[in-house]
């Protein structure tokens, strides 16, 4: 019976002697274990190694396996300015995703680590990345994409993504509606934040899906003309109509009836702008303008003498603006309105010039 008990005891002694030894000791070890885990996509155990605790919310989605991507290295690692309670550990990632490299750049960073009766902890485990307005209302990391929550203007950041230490790929699926240049984002510990802008192309796909919405706006406008509460503005250049009896203001037109005679011809990208719901997007442009036919009573500008006229119009914009969803679709969207125009609160406009 003794021999047993001692045996039990010499086995757990040997386990927990085990444990003891693999567990990263110093400063140095703590940092490499840390890296080493993160590459291999144990994200639970790298959080145990660092000691740190995930970030609930936004800010904490993209810290998971799917978001990290291969095709980088761990450099050296090298201790500094250790004491009892402090250590710094300057390591290097050497990013190998470009292919076969005869020397590649290694990226320097520095871990900060403080010391305490449950071992060394890493004081700035995670890296802070934003990433800047876009007319992709989702980021992407490695295989992970997850919408998120837009920046409203110029001068917001937007949402602060924390992330791991490593090179990542951003923006590298597949999508029928967009080419965008995948960006590898090198984070270090220690760097300044980072801010990721992806250059996004729209393909032939997207532009063809961008027409067909655009064809849409036009039928629902032209629609909308004979209801009180039209919802769409039919803007003429000038504000009147330029007919044979002499101007006529389009407020004082009486009746009007409008027929399609040629779809204006569109594409994206225009610029980059805001919509009316604040998100960022790419305002459509007129490659060719369309064609509308007017044919309208109203009351002369010199005299309110009433006539009938024919006009015909060009289409020369639109307010049909469009982004991108995670799930890869198109959203035809308005744009938001000048503050110069009457009826502010309407953002859905056809811009006319009619001769």
């Amino acid at each position: 019976m003794a021999g047993l008990v001692g045996a039990a005891v010499l086995t757990l002694a040997l386990v927990v002697g085990l444990l003891v030894w693999l567990r990263p000791d110093g400063p140095e070890d703590v940092a490499r274990a840390y890296l080493t885990a993160i590459l291999d996509r144990e994200v639970e155990e790298a959080l145990r190694i660092a000691k740190a605790e995930r970030p609930s919310g936004e800010s904490g989605s993209l810290l998971t396996a799917m978001a990290i991507s291969d095709g980088w290295a761990i450099g050296t690692t090298t201790a500094q300015n250790v004491s009892d309670d402090r250590a710094e550990v300057m390591i290097s990632l050497t990013d190998t995703g470009g292919g076969p490299a005869v020397d590649p750049t290694a990226y320097l960073g520095t871990f900060q680590l403080e010391n305490s009766d449950d071992g060394w902890r890493i004081t700035n485990p995670f890296l802070a990345v934003s990433f800047g307005p876009s007319p992709l209302w989702y980021v992407e990391l490695g295989g992970l994409r997850l919408p998120r929550e837009q920046p409203k203007s110029p001068d917001d950041p937007g949402p602060t993504y924390l992330l791991f230490p490593g090179i990542y790929r951003s923006y590298a699926a597949h999508s029928d509606l967009v080419t965008v240049t995948p960006e590898r984002m090198r984070l270090v510990p220690g760097s300044d934040r980072f801010r990721n802008r992806p250059e996004v192309v729209v393909t032939e796909q997207g532009n063809r899906a961008f027409q067909q919405a655009s064809d849409a706006f036009l039928d629902e406008c032209l629609a909308a003309q004979a209801k009180p509460d039209q919802g769409c503005v039919l803007d003429v250049a000038r504000g009147r109509y330029d007919t044979r009896y002499g101007y006529v203001m389009t407020s004082d037109v009486r009746s009007s009836s409008w027929t399609l005679v040629r779809r204006p011809a569109v594409n994206l990208p225009g610029p980059q702008a805001y919509s009316a719901d604040g998100l960022m997007v790419f305002d459509g442009q007129v490659t060719i303008p369309g064609e509308l036919r007017l044919t309208a009573t109203g009351l002369t500008l010199d005299g309110g003498q009433r006539v009938s006229f024919t006009m015909a119009c060009l289409v020369t914009d639109q307010s049909l603006v469009a982004g991108f969803r995670a799930d890869g679709s198109m959203s035809a969207t308005w744009l938001a309105a000048p503050e110069r125009k009457p009826e502010p609160s309407i953002v859905k406009r056809i811009s006319l010039d009619c001769y």
